[in-house]
Parts: C-alpha cells; structure tokens; sequence
C-alpha cells in the first residue's frame, strides 16, 4: 500500500472533493485527510470502506496495485498485524455484523517426491463433513489460481496420492470464524489449535503439553488421537514424537521498571 495516499488524492480529485468536503463525509478532520494523502498515516480497515464507498472506488483497487477487476473473479487479501491490531479489527467488524459462523478444520498439505512445488500446494481440508481438494499455484504478487473439488471417498484419493509419489507435509488444525461485512465482504479470523510437523516420512512432531489446565491440552489430544490413526504412505503407523510447548514467561513488577 505504498501509492495508498496517492491513490486517495488522485481519486478524490477526481470525484471533484476538497479535502475539507471529503473530511466531512468520513466525519474527520481536513488534518487527517491530509495525513492520509501523505501517507504519514494509514486509514484503518473501517476507514478504508468508508473511503471506497465515498470515493466509487474498489476496495482492492485501493490497496494493491497489482489488482485487476474481472468478472466471477473471488479475490482474497491476507493482512498481517499484530495481536493488538488483530484484535481491534475483529472488534470492528464483530460488532457491526450479526452473520458469524464458526467451522472446525483440519488441513492436510501434500508436496510430490519428484518435483519441486514452488508457489503452489495442493491440501485437503475437513470441515462439516466435508473433505474439499485444492490446488493453489501462485501467479504474481498476491493473485492465485484455485481449483477446488468435493472428494467422496477420502480414503481411496490419499491411497492415490501415495501411489503418485505426493507425501504428506503436515497438518494443521484451526478454528475459522466467517463473519459478513456489509453483505459483500467475508472476514476469516483463524484460530490455530494445533499444527504437527513431518520431519521425514512417516516421522511427526507434534506441539504438546501436560498442562490438563492448559487450552492447548485438549488440542493436543485430539490432534494426536487423529494422527494415532492416520499411515504413512507405505501404509505404516506415523510415528509420533511430542514437542512440548514452553510456558509463558512472566516476570513481576519490579523486574519490569525500567523496560521500555
């Protein structure tokens, strides 16, 4: 988003606002509209809405330049921020949205022995019954193409995997929240319960703790009952090793004078 206060500038030029106008419709000071164009700082994702709508202006268009408007075309962007940015976004959008659902799944990562994946992946996620296959090949910048279809018998398509060399990468198991925006846009917020590393066939490490009073407990003993019953590609149990995850790390008031 490096031209995004020149794109606001241009687009609000464009649709004949001053700034002082502009300012007024998003309930703002001129001063921040200013800001915003000079790019010493950045509008929130609320703001950012309400700054599209205003100036008829795509959302994505907006914010990546590499975005171009096609029809039946599903676009997805990925922002990464901190804990105290993910938490005030999810506070935006939950509070102004009725329509949330929560979805178990657990996502299988398969690569092929005898050729090198770059940029792509193909995983077989489990969720509500339901097993999807989907291969992801990267194009450029953020733009993916997506193939994506139902698998009735999960046993006889891993069976097929492994007679076609894929072998299994890892495993993670989440918990999604889709909630609607504005009826148009959907928000994912994922909660990763548990991830297991293959470090060679048939070999995984799993993030574990003795903890029964710990969240991750339960995680834990689920992902493990799953993998329990799971092979490896000759048909083998997995073998298991538990990685114990470290504690939090507190320290008390008096250590902490002085830190910044």
């Amino acid at each position: 988003m490096n031209n995004l206060g020149q794109k606001i500038k241009e687009q609000r030029i464009k649709k004949g606002l001053t700034q002082q106008e502009f300012a007024e419709l998003l309930y703002v000071s001129d001063k921040t509209i200013s800001s915003y164009e000079c790019n010493r700082t950045v509008p929130d994702i609320n703001m950012l809405f309400k700054i599209s709508n205003i100036l008829d202006i795509n959302l994505y268009n907006l914010i990546d330049n590499n975005f171009n408007s096609l029809d039946n075309l599903e676009i997805e962007v990925k922002l990464k921020v901190n804990i105290s940015d993910f938490n005030r976004i999810k506070g935006i959008i939950k509070n102004q949205n009725s329509n949330i659902t929560k979805i178990k799944q657990i996502d299988k990562y398969y690569i092929p022995k005898y050729r090198n994946f770059n940029y792509e992946w193909l995983r077989v996620r489990n969720e509500e019954n339901k097993c999807i296959l989907t291969y992801k090949k990267k194009i450029i910048n953020n733009c993916c193409k997506e193939y994506e279809v139902l698998i009735d018998n999960v046993n006889s398509f891993e069976t097929i995997l492994k007679c076609l060399d894929f072998q299994n990468k890892g495993i993670i198991t989440k918990t999604r929240e889709k909630i609607m925006y504005n009826d148009k846009y959907e928000f994912s917020f994922d909660n990763v319960d548990n991830m297991c590393n293959f470090v060679r066939p048939g070999v995984v490490v799993l993030a574990w703790t003795e903890d029964k009073n710990d969240p991750q407990y339960e995680r834990s003993v689920e992902a493990y009952e799953y993998l329990s019953h799971e092979t490896d590609a000759k048909g083998r149990k997995l073998e298991i090793h538990k990685l114990l995850t470290p504690k939090p790390i507190l320290i008390t008031k008096e250590e902490s004078e002085g830190v910044d």
